[in-house]
């Protein structure tokens, strides 16, 4: 009995790590950076980044952009990402939130770059939240608003060391 649970053992852990060398395919790894560049490629057109400059090493986008560009390619990689892990259904990974960049004087045409790729992530399954300073057009859309009253900020000398008490409370639940 023992020998015939060992083999069975034996098995299972030959079967595991089978399924392990699934993960390891250079082929696998080459449909997946496909996929993504594909998603990298759809919000690029949309927000007017140029995609010749989509440049993924080790499935992560290459940031090296300046100026107006840099945001534009950060929001580019993390949506697509977003809208990969969506289609891949089993990702615990179904929100996203975007702070729009340098909110106080954003232009308009930024804005609304931003503004033309909700439709692509409006009609999945996940969360998508957007932060704006001012109303887009998209609210009629939206599932919920939420307007601010007054300013809030969390990153000032004053509120530092009472959000940083609260975040370490926050990590001490999990």
């Amino acid at each position: 009995s023992t020998d015939a649970e060992i083999q069975n053992i034996d098995q299972m852990i030959k079967e595991k790590k089978k399924e392990l060398r699934k993960f390891a395919s250079k082929k696998r790894k080459a449909q997946i950076v496909e996929q993504i560049e594909t998603q990298c490629a759809t919000i690029a057109q949309r927000i007017q980044y140029p995609t010749e400059r989509i440049r993924l090493r080790d499935f992560i986008q290459i940031t090296d952009e300046t100026g107006s560009d840099a945001p534009k390619c950060i929001y580019m990689y993390y949506v697509a990402m977003y809208l990969y892990n969506l289609q891949r259904g089993e990702s615990p990974f179904n929100f996203l939130v975007v702070d729009t960049p340098n909110q106080q004087g954003q232009d308009v045409i930024s804005l609304e770059s931003i503004m033309g790729t909700l439709e692509l992530v409006s009609e999945q399954k996940g969360q998508f939240i957007l932060c704006t300073e001012r109303e887009t057009g998209y609210e009629e859309n939206a599932q919920n608003i939420f307007r601010l009253k007054k300013k809030r900020e969390c990153l000032s000398d004053e509120n530092f060391e009472e959000h940083a008490t609260f975040f370490k409370n926050l990590l001490k639940l999990c």
